[in-house]
């Protein structure tokens, strides 16, 4: 609520500025740049600093390009909400947003003219032009000459009869960091080794970060000193900005609009330069997530606001705010704030991050949530992992965050509070590890993955969103197991859903994350019997065992018959389920050996022809004799073929032996008694 001095401020205020013109903005959306650069920027320094509100804590909600440029362009909501929560799909980028309301859909319905000019989104198709902005010219060009000669063309082109909104957005001054060849000399001598700069002691760190220490990323150096000059470049690439902006306000000033226009001026996220071993974004550190931030609005006197919590979120809402736009937003305006700094405002805010990570830190696959909290002059920030480890820092006596106090007894209570605080706010995230998640399966091998998620409401649910599971696997939905007994071998790529059962706040649906896996199955043969496991599961055979039917002959030597051992093919292989294949009453192994046909039931041996002549004789009958007497061995053909007595009972099996009743049996068959 506010007081009667805050009306009154807010009334004369409106009444200097004539409430009922809408006013012209101007947004500079820098890439990658520090909070603590803005000295390197003359004329940011006096025609914005210096004449403008300076918040020096201005933090962004997710330290990424895309979540953070979606929490501005969606007119001031969480990553969580908006859907962009990482730069790539299927959690991110550009094809996850709803460009059919942004701020420039928004404020179109006011009668603003918008010019998007710059980087829209990483990885932007440029077949696409979003609706809303009237001047649509998407580069990531690194030249801001090219930029500002398409904003002094927009504004040449504007009709001062409506309201103008600029997005000024580079892509500098991230890597590459090209600088203008006019500033290619500057800040030479310039060598940046902060307080948190390569941090000797990480001992209070998590593990992921104790354990990976950086002081430059190898993608990008081969030496810190790459790295210092990148910083250097860095810092002569804002020189390339300070230029574009100055040469935007003439023009602006010689149309008659300057004093109607508000200028925003803010990055997507900052960057670390080595603080804590760590480089780059996407980390909770205040290089990462803390941003410049300088608003210039007609009649409010210039100051620096070193007290004051203000998020990328808020920018949304303040751009409703100047266009007299009603739209809900996760943030808040920052008008208020501007007229009024005594005015009430929040005391505390929510950053997360969702990385999937590309870099070589092994914690930057890990989610992580913090809240910010400030309390009677007091900052104190908690950052707690999805994959477990936290970090509590007094920023009010700790600026640079070297002391890790989350095990501080002193700091207990607050700490608590905080996580109290994080579990009712923090977004939904998987944290069980993607990419290749069971790398080492095998065909007939049962395995179980499970998958974790982590945030919102705890109420989960599983689901594929696309692709496929290995055969024989399944997902359950209700706890997240992926489990079961590879059929086939191969890689499987599948997309992994959770749904929690709350719903956003902003977007009438619960919150849904998705992440790849990828599933290498390997294939085998356990059994040694000459068939791969996935060939006797799609048959039915058992892969762990030699000889399924017990013919005596391997699955191997069965399906394998034709030549072809990947396929069973009826009436060309022997059926490796069955013992007599083609129902004959002699099975396959016994007419292997008596080389009759396994597949013909016509072809048969003839029990007693010993010999193999073709009849029953008194060769046959001579020969039992011998093999009786021990005056000769039969082979095993002809010791299948002698052994005749169970035919007396109408068997078809033999008994194992030769022995008198076969001599009996053959010598009837011989004399044409036996048939």
């Amino acid at each position: 609520m506010h007081t009667l001095r805050q009306v009154l401020s807010l009334i004369v205020f409106c009444m200097g500025q004539n409430a009922l013109a809408a006013h012209n903005i101007f947004i500079v959306l820098t890439d990658d740049q520090r909070f603590d650069t803005l000295w390197a920027m003359p004329v940011v320094q006096s025609r914005l600093v210096q004449n403008g509100v300076n918040f020096t804590n201005s933090y962004v909600s997710t330290p990424q390009c895309c979540p953070a440029r979606s929490g501005i362009l969606s007119g001031g909501f969480l990553a969580q909400n908006t859907g962009v929560l990482t730069v790539n799909q299927p959690n991110g980028g550009f094809q996850n947003f709803d460009h059919n309301n942004t701020i420039a859909t928004q404020l179109a319905t006011a009668g603003y003219k918008n010019a998007m000019i710059g980087k829209y989104f990483a990885l932007f198709d440029n077949s696409f032009v979003p609706p809303g902005w009237q001047y649509f010219v998407h580069t990531q060009t690194q030249d801001t000459n090219i930029l500002t000669g398409h904003a002094l063309q927009f504004l040449d082109q504007h009709d001062t009869s409506n309201p103008f909104m600029l997005y000024f957005s580079t892509s500098t001054p991230h890597h590459p960091a090209i600088p203008a060849p006019a500033y290619t000399g500057s800040f030479s001598d310039y060598l940046y080794r902060g307080r948190g700069y390569g941090e000797s002691d990480l001992s209070d760190k998590p593990s992921w970060v104790a354990n990976n220490p950086q002081t430059y990323q190898s993608v990008y150096f081969s030496s810190i000193a790459e790295q210092d000059e990148f910083h250097r470049d860095q810092l002569r690439t804002l020189l390339g900005i300070d230029q574009a902006i100055d040469s935007i306000l003439e023009k602006i000033n010689a149309i008659g609009e300057l004093n109607n226009t508000v200028i925003i001026f803010t990055s997507d996220n900052g960057y670390m330069w080595g603080e804590h071993g760590q480089f780059s974004k996407n980390k909770p550190y205040e290089e990462s997530v803390r941003v410049p931030l300088v608003v210039v609005y007609p009649g409010v006197p210039a100051r620096t606001d070193n007290s004051l919590i203000v998020m990328n979120t808020d920018l949304g809402a303040t751009i409703h705010d100047i266009a007299n736009v009603s739209h809900p937003s996760d943030g808040s305006s920052l008008i208020p704030l501007l007229i009024d700094p005594a005015d009430q405002w929040r005391t505390e805010i929510l950053i997360e991050e969702y990385r999937n990570g590309t870099f070589s830190s092994a914690w930057s696959n890990l989610p992580w949530s913090g809240i910010i909290r400030k309390t009677e002059g007091a900052y104190i920030k908690y950052v707690e992992y999805a994959g477990g480890g936290s970090e509590l820092y007094d920023l009010a006596n700790d600026p640079y965050e070297l002391d890790n106090k989350t095990f501080y007894h002193t700091y207990a209570p607050i700490k608590n509070d905080l996580i109290n605080s994080l579990n009712q706010v923090q977004g939904l995230a998987i944290t069980s590890s993607r990419g290749n998640g069971y790398p080492n399966g095998l065909v007939g091998a049962p395995f179980q993955y499970q998958l974790t998620a982590w945030g919102g409401d705890g109420n989960y649910s599983w689901s594929i969103d696309s692709g496929t599971l290995p055969p024989g696997a399944n997902l359950n939905a209700s706890t997240g197991m992926i489990s079961g007994t590879p059929t086939s071998p191969g890689s499987y790529t599948v997309f992994v859903a959770v749904e929690d059962t709350a719903t956003a706040d902003h977007t009438g649906v619960p919150q849904r994350v998705v992440q790849e896996y990828i599933f290498n199955v390997s294939d085998q043969d356990s059994d040694g019997d000459g068939l791969l496991d996935s060939v006797e599961l799609g048959i039915g055979t058992n892969p762990h065992l030699t000889d399924t039917d017990g013919d005596n002959l391997t699955d191997g030597f069965e399906v394998g018959f034709d030549g072809n051992y990947s396929t069973y093919t009826a009436n060309h292989d022997l059926n490796p389920l069955a013992a007599d294949t083609d129902g004959d009453g002699f099975d396959d192994d016994m007419e292997i050996i008596v080389e009759s046909n396994p597949l013909q039931a016509n072809s048969i041996p003839i029990i007693g022809d010993i010999n193999d002549d073709g009849q029953i004789n008194v060769t046959d009958v001579l020969l039992v004799i011998k093999f009786i007497m021990g005056t000769a061995t039969p082979s095993q053909k002809e010791s299948l073929l002698g052994d005749a007595a169970p035919l007396i009972n109408n068997q078809s099996n033999p008994d194992g032996n030769i022995n008198a009743g076969d001599l009996f049996v053959i010598l009837r068959m011989a004399l044409g008694q036996l048939h």
